[in-house]
């Protein structure tokens, strides 16, 4: 009977110290992104080129160029320029190839 609750009490102290490290873990990701949400600069730079709706001419070509793939009369409402790929892709790509050669099962 002792052993019984012997393994109980052990089995306790071990949720127990699971349950600090979890509440630790959410305080830290708490506090990291509390910081992170501080810290993150302003969404457009006071420094930074026009957005490309705001050209006319260039709204004028797209239109031009949808209404002859189209074949129908277009509307342009947002012009909406996509960012350059940067460095950050190269680093993806490798850590893709890692992950790639740890998979288990069978490779094709």
């Amino acid at each position: 009977m002792e052993d019984i609750i012997l393994a109980s009490k052990a089995f306790g102290m071990v949720m127990v110290g699971m349950i600090v490290i979890t509440a630790f873990l959410y305080v830290l990701r708490y506090l990291a992104e509390r910081s992170t949400a501080s810290a993150q600069e302003p969404a457009r730079p006071v420094t930074q080129e026009p957005e490309p709706g705001d050209d006319p001419e260039l709204v004028a070509v797209l239109a031009a160029a949808a209404h002859s793939t189209l074949g129908v009369p277009v509307r342009i409402h947002r012009v909406r320029m996509l960012e350059r790929p940067s460095a950050d892709n190269w680093a993806r790509a490798g850590r893709m190839d890692v992950m790639y050669s740890h998979r288990v099962g069978p490779k094709s």
